[in-house]
């Protein structure tokens, strides 16, 4: 329980609110930043107090009272924001410890150097890996992150047929590169992995950890997607989206018209010029040959400024024009390539998490298809990759477009809980072995879902609440997670004294696990690296029982 220790966040968002309920559940008082209006305040827990969001940053953290906290929780989506808050608390409460939310992984371990700085996360990091082991049917219980690599703990079933079967822990490892951290067997009672005893067997439980991508390629290796079946190939319904004409372009057309006409106007009254030779006259002066050399000073003066207008004007509709007519084209590819694909991967809204989904399905070598409904900064990146499509995914006509029919899975993470349960049923009804998964913010409305054939409903701000609570109560920002009765912690250690080969494995045999490791200066590296132990400097991520964890290294 966290009774008598208070928090203070910063950054009304989805994630704002599950740490404050989490939080407040464990009994601590937590104090909100946030403008009145917010309408994110609503879903805060009633024990949150709220201070007004109107001043600077210094002002506001003084309002809350920052300097008799215990932890401040900087959890805004703008990364920029973020950073102003962390400067104005280090004026405000320098001892006060910091933990901050960030979308770029790498910035966000550089800030981890700044004085206070406990802990930087990037949300979306930590939740990608478990919509994409939802994918193909495993749970990432939590993700944690060690140098420049993220680092999940990965339930997997060991279902009839699983590669995994028959090997022991060792030769999963060294076929791997993940460890194994727990186990249950078919009773379902869950044990430490205890050295390397003892083969995998048929509808055993194992939690293994490792690099991240190590991780989802045996998750992947175990649970293949499904071959979508042979069927004779239909041509998409759907008609061809068309990239919306930007409002500057009427207007500017129709500014362009009126110049003309009134320079039509001008020069034939002026110059004294009958229909046809007004016309000529007016547009070749748009076009930049004046030819006004014998007519009196105030019509030249007329004449350049037509002429600079219309450049201006005609420069306006052609830049625009040529955009519009090279988004279709891009569309048109983009609708080919998708049409052609077998087996792949719908991602259903680019923004934070579905960018880092489809990063990581294409790393895996998975291929995906996006359909976008509106601009987004990943587009272009994207694009390099996958097959951007612009539309709305609920539409019938855009999913066929994308080739739903023929794909395995459909990963709906856009912002909104009903634009992502639509999709997946409407996906399902296209494609009744498609697997679906569905980002939902509402937890009573997750748990429902099973009932619509969503496969899996996931919360990016439920899957990453944990990493920033652990490290706003904890100094060693540990993650508690159970499976089963099973209680297990991870966190990040630094190792302070040279460890032997023979200690650690030791360690091993008392069910402290390294699931990865980086030494001084170097990257991380998968849980083999340390076969030679370790020196000091190094940092690592064990798992394990809390007893155990805490014996080994802290004796």
């Amino acid at each position: 329980m966290l009774d008598n220790r208070r928090f203070v966040i910063t950054g009304m968002s989805r994630l704002a609110v599950r740490v404050a309920r989490l939080l407040g559940d464990r009994g601590a008082e937590v104090v909100a930043i946030a403008a009145a209006d917010d309408e994110l305040v609503a879903l805060l827990p009633d024990a949150v107090k709220v201070v007004g969001g109107d001043g600077s940053w210094i002002e506001r953290l003084r309002a809350a009272d920052l300097p008799g906290c215990d932890c401040l929780l900087v959890l805004a989506e703008d990364d920029l924001e973020n950073l102003r808050v962390t400067t104005a608390a280090g004026d405000v409460a320098p001892d006060v410890p910091v933990v901050l939310r960030a979308f770029d992984a790498q910035l966000a371990e550089q800030l981890e150097t700044g004085v206070n700085v406990r802990r930087c996360y990037s949300a979306s990091a930590l939740a990608a890996p478990a919509f994409v082991a939802a994918v193909v049917g495993e749970e990432v219980l939590e993700t944690l992150r060690i140098a420049d690599a993220e680092v999940p703990l990965c339930l997997l079933d060991v279902h009839p047929g699983s590669p995994l079967a028959g090997l022991t822990p060792a030769e999963m490892k060294q076929e791997s590169a993940c460890a194994a951290v727990a186990r249950a067997g078919r009773d379902g009672a869950w044990q430490p992995a205890r050295g390397d005893r003892g083969r995998l067997e048929e509808g055993d439980e194992i939690l293994v950890g490792g690099l991240l991508l190590d991780v989802l390629r045996l998750a992947l290796r175990n649970s293949p997607l499904p071959a979508p079946p042979v069927r004779r190939r239909r041509r998409a319904r759907g008609r061809r989206t068309e990239a919306a004409t930007p409002s500057l372009v009427p207007a500017a057309v129709a500014a362009l018209v009126a110049l003309l006409v009134v320079t039509i106007a001008v020069f034939a009254v002026a110059l004294d010029l009958g229909p046809t030779d007004a016309v000529y006259t007016a547009l070749t002066n748009a076009f930049g040959d004046v030819g006004l050399a014998d007519a009196e000073s105030w019509v030249k003066v007329f004449g350049v400024a037509v002429m600079v207008i219309g450049a201006v004007l005609i420069g306006i509709v052609l830049t625009h024009l040529t955009a519009v007519f090279t988004a279709n084209r891009l569309e048109e590819q983009a609708g080919r390539r998708a049409r052609r694909m077998r087996g792949h991967v719908v991602i259903a809204g680019l923004g934070m998490v579905g960018f880092r989904v489809e990063r990581l399905l294409d790393e895996l070598g998975v291929t995906t298809v996006v359909i976008e409904r509106n601009d987004s900064r990943f587009r272009e990146a994207a694009a390099f990759h996958s097959p951007v499509l612009s539309g709305d995914v609920r539409l019938r006509e855009n999913q066929e477009r994308a080739g739903i029919v023929d794909a395995a899975g459909i990963v709906a993470c856009t912002d909104d809980d009903v634009t992502n349960v639509s999709a997946c049923v409407q996906a399902r009804r296209l494609n009744p072995s498609i697997r679906t998964v569905a980002r939902i913010f509402d937890d009573e409305l997750a748990d429902r879902l099973g009932g619509f054939g969503i496969d899996k409903a996931l919360s990016m701000s439920g899957v990453a609440a944990g990493a920033f609570v652990g490290a706003a109560t904890d100094e060693r920002a540990a993650r508690r997670l159970s499976v089963g009765s099973l209680e297990l912690v991870a966190f990040r250690y630094t190792v302070d004294r040279d460890v032997a080969q023979d200690e650690v494995l030791a360690w091993r045999e008392q069910g402290l696990r390294i699931v990865a490791a980086a030494p001084p200066g170097e990257p991380a590296g998968p849980p083999a690296s340390v076969a030679d132990g370790l020196r000091p400097g190094t940092e690592i991520v064990v798992a394990g029982p809390e007893d155990v964890l805490r014996t080994c290294l802290f004796g």
